[in-house]
């Protein structure tokens, strides 16, 4: 996908989830030409962004190349909402249901994230 096909609407608030999913130059050439249906997934600037067909990003996470045509993405990058704690703490939910909420929340990111690579490009990177 070309930067004129797609207009791009990014995350700003985001937070961080750690991965290592490993690419080769075969999936960064994938990636490149991205995919486009429900949800768009494309390579630019050696980051993947993954949208919805508006243009709304969800997820994105960078390549880095490190040997032999390997690329390494070592962080998932998701949107984050101020209000999330706020609601949390007026439901009266203690600090460990937020924090199993969050793990849960961020055990979803990655695997949407991963079945999109493995449903729309062959990657399994789980």
């Amino acid at each position: 996908m070309t930067n004129s096909e797609y207009k791009l609407i990014p995350l700003t608030k985001t937070q961080s989830i750690p991965i290592h999913w490993e690419f080769g130059q075969e999936d960064y050439d994938k990636l490149t030409k991205g995919y486009r249906s429900n949800w768009c997934v494309f390579l630019r600037d050696d980051v993947v962004h993954v949208c919805r067909v508006g243009g709304e990003e969800f997820y994105r996470f960078a390549l880095s190349k490190v040997s032999g045509g390997t690329y390494v993405a070592n962080t998932l990058e998701t949107y984050v909402t101020d209000s999330f704690y706020t609601s949390a703490k007026q439901r009266g939910w203690t600090r460990d249901e937020i924090e199993k909420h969050q793990t849960n929340f961020r055990k979803l990111a990655v695997e949407e994230t991963a079945g999109l690579l493995a449903t729309y490009f062959d990657m399994i990177k789980v």
